[in-house]
């Protein structure tokens, strides 16, 4: 192989390589998403729950701390598990 043939063969390879890299790395997401996002939510509507019900109370600090608590997990369960977990993976 020549000097002059080298770089672009190697540039193809490289960029060959980066394309089965990302095939593969998508692929695994959607797979881990796929098997977690049943217990994932379980968990979280059970703690929203859980959460939602120190709010019937009559102690305003345990009203504040269940709606904090069940707000952060609802967000938690939501965006940022459907939103910023896959966009993190694919980076």
């Amino acid at each position: 192989m020549t000097e002059a043939t080298a770089p672009g063969t190697t540039r193809r390879i490289a960029a060959a390589n980066r394309d089965v890299v990302t095939a593969r790395t998508w692929k695994g997401t959607a797979h881990g998403l796929a098997i977690t996002a049943r217990v994932i939510t379980a968990a979280a509507t059970i703690m929203v729950c859980v959460f939602g019900t120190f709010v019937v109370g009559d102690d305003r600090a345990l009203i504040l701390v269940g709606l904090g608590l069940s707000s952060a997990v609802l967000f938690d369960g939501t965006v940022v598990r459907m939103l910023l977990v896959p966009a993190s993976m694919e980076l």
